[in-house]
């Protein structure tokens, strides 16, 4: 048997979600562009450039309060990805994972890794670029 995890008993993944809902409710109540106890990006001070996370934060608030177009204006990349991530999520977290393990393997496993990799870089070139 394996080890335990945080999400291996009841405690563990309760604590996960009030965890998980406190931060959501921290995002929807405070808008990161009208406060400054938000942190700034480290990467954009150093360079000046923008990383594949900026906007992250603003583009949260905007999803928690129902504008896609916004936030996707704030981050595309993590609007689009939240479909592939929520999707990982269920078949990491829940039995579709022995359900569907081959699904799992190909859409999560090490070359799908390497390839959401390289798309993350993709667009963090190419949003200081255009």
């Amino acid at each position: 048997m394996g080890s335990p995890t945080l999400f291996s008993n009841p405690f563990g993944r309760a604590a996960f979600l009030v965890l998980l809902l406190g931060i959501a409710a921290f995002c929807f109540w405070f808008d990161p562009s009208e406060v400054s106890f938000f942190p700034p990006c480290p990467f954009r001070l150093l360079t000046g450039l923008e990383c594949p996370g900026c906007g992250s934060q603003r583009c949260l608030h905007q999803l928690l309060h129902g504008h896609m177009e916004r936030a996707y204006g704030y981050n595309p990349l993590m609007v689009l990805s939240i479909p592939y991530v929520v999707t990982g999520l269920l078949l990491e977290y829940t039995p579709l994972r022995t359900k569907h393990s081959a699904f799992h393997q190909r859409f999560y496993g090490k070359t799908a890794s390497r390839i959401a990799f390289g798309m993350v870089v993709l667009f963090g070139i190419g949003r200081n670029l255009f």
